[in-house]
């Protein structure tokens, strides 16, 4: 035990390190002319509220000061390609109800081109700000760091004009700030084979296999997984869609002290797809039913994401996700529904979503979750916009039959002073509603920003 405590604080800070790798890649990369396009917002929030723990009872307030850093990059050349964005900040709670903080979220991609339609090489990175404890409500208390990191070369060759073969080899490392059974060394192998019907169409076969080690074998079982399925991919002037239909199967490799080995195949379903039904509207459906796991989930999280990317309220945001910081593997089956409006006043956003997970070890709580999420943006005048926000999620445990209900309901207003400088003030209430004593609450607050865009 000693030893793994050791371990885990060599990499107390490890996956905050690797969030600034792609970045510096894309510095030292040779070969690439285009400028990066980088954007940033920088300045302070602030947030009131009248149940800064969320509890049930015994209720206390505090108000959080928290100076930002936002920042995206982009560079998108014959030889390198970036796609990155995340913030920064310093929490401090002036009534001193927990302790100062410094956290982070980032997500970014950097793809490489070594020898141009032969060699690749990617590096991913997702940091994010998750709860430890599921069951418990997300506060400042119960949030922690977690970082999954993925790096490695994809080879290409080319068997006629049509058809192309590729390999994917990766190395994937995931951390936890405190929940150390989360951390993994995974090293996944793809072999695929894509034949292009058009010009906006292709056809696969697709092989992968993927190898699990956890630093803490006791608590979760490694495993190997193997996926073999086919895949359609249309790009169209209205329409986009990917699908993957095949068979996944899991072998634990090793069990853990107080487990049992296991055996597990199961059918995998994968479908995205985006239809742009005018210059302004779009519906989305995204369906899932496949073997997955948490790390999985964080890696594509950008498909994945419940939460809508309103960049108006990125700045005076103190929310985070709820997703489960949980090695287990779980038997998914996820539908979501999406819908966006892009008009000349009005923006619209509204995602259903229904998610199920039942874990191959049974020691692990099955869950359902569903909900809805809706965000309107009006622009009162060219400089004014008021926001209007809800989102209710419900969560059932299959095994101790306890549920919770969630909702979020806001309203805001932000306004540009300056083509560079902005404030905004938003309202929020928050409540919870569950069967099990002491974990309803109820808390109001209230968020102020004042920022600096370049």
């Amino acid at each position: 035990m000693k030893k793994q405590e050791i371990a885990q604080g060599r990499r107390r800070y490890a996956g905050l390190a690797k969030t600034t790798l792609c970045l510096a890649l894309a510095s030292v990369v040779p070969g690439h002319s285009n400028a990066f396009d980088v954007d940033y917002e920088v300045g302070v929030a602030a947030q009131h509220s009248d149940n800064i723990a969320r509890r049930d009872q015994d209720e206390v307030s505090d108000t959080v000061v928290a100076p930002r850093l936002w920042f995206s990059a982009e560079q998108a050349g014959s030889r390198l390609r970036l796609a990155a964005q995340g913030n920064v900040e310093y929490r401090t709670y002036i009534d001193d109800t927990f302790e100062d903080q410094v956290r982070g979220r980032f997500n970014g991609r950097l793809d490489w081109s070594v020898i141009p339609q032969r060699l690749d090489f990617v590096v991913q990175d997702s940091l994010s700000l998750l709860p430890v404890n599921q069951f418990s409500a997300f506060t400042p208390a119960n949030e922690q760091q977690v970082n999954v990191f993925v790096a490695g070369p994809t080879l290409y060759a080319r068997f006629s004009p049509v058809t192309r073969g590729q390999v994917d080899l990766r190395f994937i490392d995931s951390y936890a700030e405190e929940s150390p059974e989360f951390d993994s060394q995974r090293y996944s192998g793809a072999l695929r084979v894509l034949h292009e019907l058009s010009p906006s169409s292709n056809v696969g076969v697709n092989a992968e296999v993927l190898d699990v080690d956890f630093d803490m074998p006791n608590r979760a079982a490694d495993y190997r997984r193997y996926d073999g399925y086919v895949s359609y991919a249309a790009d169209r002037r209205r329409l986009d869609l990917e699908v993957d239909l095949g068979y996944s199967k899991l072998e634990s490799r090793r069990a853990p002290v107080a487990g049992v080995q296991f055996e597990e195949s199961y059918p995998l379903g994968r479908i995205t797809l985006n239809w742009r039904a005018s210059a302004r509207s779009v519906f989305g459906v995204t369906v899932r039913h496949q073997l997955s796991d948490a790390a999985d989930y964080l890696i594509n999280t950008r498909d994945l994401d419940f939460g809508l990317d309103r960049r108006t309220r990125d700045f005076n945001d103190f929310r985070a996700s709820d997703s489960i910081v949980e090695p287990n593997v779980f038997r998914e089956r996820l539908v979501r529904a999406r819908y966006a409006y892009d008009g000349a006043r009005l923006d619209l956003r509204v995602a259903p979503f229904e998610r199920r997970m039942s874990y191959v070890e049974g020691f692990v709580e099955d869950q359902r979750r569903s909900g809805v999420i809706a965000d309107l943006d009006y622009r009162l005048k060219p400089r004014t916009t008021l926001s209007v926000y809800g989102a209710n999620s419900s969560r059932e445990y299959q095994i101790s039959g306890r549920e919770d209900e969630d909702w979020t309901a806001g309203i805001g207003v932000s306004h540009r002073f300056t083509r560079k400088w902005t404030g905004r003030v938003d309202l929020e209430h928050r409540t919870r509603e569950s069967t099990e004593l002491g974990r309803s609450y109820d808390e109001n607050a209230v968020m102020v920003s004042l920022s600096y865009r370049r």
